[in-house]
């Protein structure tokens, strides 16, 4: 039985390193914001994406994930009998709504983490070390009514603190 195709030779990873070091040289201690959508997180190529994160994170690039839920969301409201209003681009978040986005974004955060840790568990990133940290680093203001709709809970980011990042990163 021959090896599959998509197996690489000793020589090739050899290359390959040759190739890519000097993108890890300049790149280490970097910061990169990451962000990727419900729609990610939800396909099968998702433990290839948080490999991909964390092999970043283990040649020293310091990590910042921020992710959607929108898909996610919009299948729970569905569920629920909960009839999506939308303007513009917004959905109009009531207090019903917000429970609901609560808990979808909350499973979606603990999803993402146990990825995060399984993902380098075992494997040529076993023990790198990847740790997560989360919080509110995100003040949003409410967006407000548009086109004469009060789009209550619904928010827009009023700013980033960057610094409680940086903090946190370190």
């Amino acid at each position: 039985m021959s090896e599959p195709e998509s197996a690489l030779s000793g020589a090739s990873v050899v290359a390959w390193l040759r190739q890519v070091s000097p993108y890890f040289q300049r790149h280490r201690g970097q910061t990169f914001v990451v962000y990727f959508g419900g729609e990610a997180v939800a396909a099968s190529g998702f433990t290839d994406l948080i490999r991909d994160l964390l092999l970043l994170a283990a040649v020293g690039v310091r990590l910042v994930v921020v992710f959607g839920a929108r898909p996610q969301i919009e299948r729970r409201l569905a569920a629920r009998g909960i009839a999506p209003r939308v303007v513009g681009d917004l959905r109009v978040s009531d207090a019903e709504t917000m429970a609901e986005v609560r808990e979808v974004v909350g499973a979606m955060r603990l999803e993402i983490e146990a990825a995060f840790s399984f993902g380098s568990r075992g494997g040529p990133l076993s023990g790198a070390g990847c740790r997560i940290a989360s919080g509110n680093f995100v003040l949003a203001r409410p967006a407000g009514i548009i086109e004469g709709v009060d789009l209550m809970f619904t928010g827009l980011v009023r700013s980033v603190d960057a610094r409680a990042i940086a903090a946190r990163l370190e």
